[in-house]
């Protein structure tokens, strides 16, 4: 007679049929955190938005200014620089005292636009205009600036029409709800995941020996502050330079970007995502040393094919940009490193009873 067969769940505490129930427990409970997470979001979605959207706004601002650099070098002011502020007319009028411009009524920024001409040619026009009122100017006055303020309601206009040419757009009317919608969502998980894999961990753990759960303890903590330092590398420190990068082109080939919002997002949700995953290199190491998979001793020897290796994952993960590719390939080999490392500390013992009284 052949020995009868064994069941999966003959040793565990628990029956098949709890496990399901756990399983079911958990599932819901997650699903709870992740509707909370998600309602949340969604209250603050347009900051949400406006955070993800920080880094193309800034990149097509600098966009939009890297044709009047020149200019505004000549009158570059480093404290008005330090202070956030643009320093509008690039000379003053040497006629008008301190006295006078204190009081000056405070500017409507958005209405005004500020003029300098000749001031031979304005006092020109004044006498052509009434010649009994206005003198003939003199000529000394050739070549000095004067400085003139129009206001007028289509100025606001213009403005709102000029600083639209360098924001993204959408191309249908739902988008901007989907777009809403879709970072709700990705934001609604973030803020959910340590509830929900917390869930997954209670359900797990009771099927570990005493020496795994140390391990998930302290290699799933550095997880997943892994996943989150090359998210926010990659968010602050990458996406300047790729964006930039790529902007570039349009002014190389002497077009105007309009980014897609849509588009926009969605690279802005992979592209962190895959530095984040990158940088589990240092885990993804040790675990297939502790599984003995592969020996420590190879992990120094082939040095050279793991640059090699680095380099291109950093070209496929990244938006084929020589930039972004070294701000990726720099931090994977100083964490390939780290896993070396890693692979040479000591193994977390195993007690041996607990293993007999699991047997």
């Amino acid at each position: 007679m052949s020995p009868k067969s064994k069941d999966l769940f003959d040793d565990s505490r628990m029956s098949f049929g709890e496990h399901l129930e756990e399983l079911r427990v958990r599932l819901i409970q997650a699903l709870i955190g992740l509707t909370i997470g998600v309602l949340v979001s969604l209250c603050f979605g347009h900051k949400i938005v406006g955070i993800v959207r920080q880094p193309i706004d800034a990149a097509l601002i600098r966009f939009g200014k890297s044709e009047i650099v020149e200019e505004e070098q000549a009158t570059w002011n480093p404290w008005l620089f330090l202070q956030g502020k643009q320093q509008e007319v690039p000379e003053t009028n040497p006629d008008v005292s301190e006295d006078d411009v204190l009081k000056e009524e405070p500017i409507d920024q958005e209405r005004t636009i500020a003029l300098t001409i000749d001031r031979y040619d304005f006092l020109m026009m004044l006498h052509r205009a009434n010649p009994d009122l206005f003198p003939i100017p003199d000529v000394s006055e050739k070549g000095k600036p004067m400085q003139l303020r129009v206001k007028a309601q289509e100025f606001l206009q213009w403005n709102e029409t000029s600083q639209n040419l360098y924001r993204p757009v959408t191309f249908n009317v739902q988008e901007a709800f989907l777009i809403y919608l879709k970072v709700s969502l990705a934001a609604g998980f973030l803020l959910a995941s340590p509830w929900i894999f917390y869930q997954l961990w209670m359900f797990i753990a009771v099927g570990l020996y005493e020496h795994e759960r140390k391990y998930l303890y302290v290699y799933g903590s550095l997880s997943l502050l892994l996943f989150i330092v090359g998210s926010l590398f990659c968010f602050y420190v990458v996406f300047p330079f790729a964006l930039d990068f790529f902007l570039s082109y349009n002014k190389f080939l002497g077009v105007t970007p309009q980014l897609r919002l849509s588009e926009y997002i969605s690279f802005a949700l992979i592209l962190p995502a895959g530095f984040g995953l990158s940088f589990e290199l240092p885990l993804v190491m040790f675990a297939l040393e502790r599984m003995n998979i592969v020996e420590k001793r190879i992990y120094r020897e082939q040095r050279k094919m793991a640059v090699l290796v680095i380099a291109f994952l950093s070209m496929v993960l990244t938006p084929s940009d020589p930039y972004t590719m070294i701000l990726m390939m720099i931090p994977l080999l100083l964490l390939y490193e780290l896993g070396v490392w890693m692979c040479d500390l000591n193994r977390i013992p195993v007690n041996p009873t607990e293993v007999a009284n699991r047997a």
